[in-house]
């Protein structure tokens, strides 16, 4: 309990400041701790950053499997899982704005267990688009490609409208991604 009131305290405090000035003292107020209890749980701030960092991808990762597990055609499971990325990812803004921006991140363990997850992500986009060729929902292709191009549009129309513009996509953006991706560009 006191150990996720002062991950999301974190959450709070480095979104506002930043990795380089935050300090340990600032986490603790902000989670109504006094500064030792963080330490028995973190060693460092580095720590308690990748901790933090572990915490909020753990949180996506398992709402991304749940979407994809659940038992629906393939494009509405698309539809959906946009659809919550969104309102996780606009929720969640600080975690994913450290993940593309912060050194911390390089740190070989933290970058390799980000490399496991999102290995997870691959894998099961793959065995969905397989699922998909394989009841006529999907062309038939590659589903390494299909994957791709899919989280071609997680990054580059969702993630990218949230971080760069600052604006939280539209189920009609979300709608037109889709479109595209069913029809094509010709």
């Amino acid at each position: 309990m006191k150990k996720q009131q002062i991950i999301e305290a974190a959450t709070k405090v480095f979104g506002i400041k930043g990795y380089q000035d935050t300090k340990i003292e600032e986490v603790a107020k902000e989670a109504e701790v006094a500064k030792g209890s963080v330490y028995l749980y973190f060693k460092s701030k580095e720590d308690l950053f990748v901790e933090m960092i572990k915490d909020g991808v753990t949180k996506y990762k398992d709402l991304k499997v749940s979407v994809l597990d659940k038992d629906l055609p393939l494009i509405d499971k698309l539809r959906l899982l946009l659809k919550e990325e969104t309102k996780f990812l606009w929720a969640n803004q600080e975690i994913a704005r450290f993940l593309v921006s912060s050194d911390v991140v390089t740190q070989k363990t933290l970058f390799d267990w980000l490399l496991q997850v999102r290995e997870i992500f691959v894998d099961k986009f793959k065995a969905e688009f397989q699922k998909g060729i394989e009841r006529g929902e999907v062309e038939p292709g590659d589903p390494t490609l299909y994957t791709r191009i899919f989280r071609g549009v997680e990054h580059q129309v969702i993630c990218y409208y949230i971080l760069i513009d600052g604006k939280k996509p539209d189920d009609e953006l979300i709608e037109n991604s889709l479109y595209v991706l069913t029809k094509g560009f010709f």
